[in-house]
Parts: structure tokens; C-alpha cells; sequence
């Protein structure tokens, strides 16, 4: 949102998804937890998500659509 701005994360999720695939969609990330530097890139926030049966991320999203920024309550 707004207030928060456009951040980047590092996250291996490639086996489900293309970074196309993912323009326009809701996600639930963690921005409170500070910048990490992985192998050079800075990663702003942690996407949320758990593993599927082979170990691969399916990424935590918002049904129905909520507003960028909101706070996970």
C-alpha cells in the first residue's frame, strides 16, 4: 500500500510460480523482522507459505481480495 511502499524478498518459489504469475495478486509477506542481505541481494520482507507434499512453497494469499498493506490480524 501506499504507506509501506514497494519492497523485494528473496524466495525460492519458482516451482509454482513465474514472477508473471504472481503481478496482480495478494500474497502475505512479513515486513516487521529487518532487511536481510542472501548472497548479495537484499530481501525486505519474508513471503508467508507452507510446503507441498514434495517440499516445494505454495505462498500464503488473500480470499477475497483485501486492500495492499493491510495488517494480518
Amino acid at each position: 500500500g501506499p504507506e509501506i511502499g514497494i519492497l523485494q524478498t528473496s524466495a525460492q518459489i519458482t516451482v509454482h510460480y513465474t514472477p508473471e504469475s504472481l503481478v496482480g495478486r495478494s500474497i502475505v509477506g512479513c515486513i516487521n523482522l529487518g532487511e536481510k542481505n542472501i548472497a548479495g541481494f537484499l530481501s525486505q520482507f519474508l513471503l508467508v507459505g507452507f510446503e507441498d507434499k514434495n517440499g516445494a512453497i505454495c505462498l500464503v494469499t488473500v480470499e477475497p481480495k483485501s486492500p495492499n498493506g493491510m495488517k494480518l490480524c
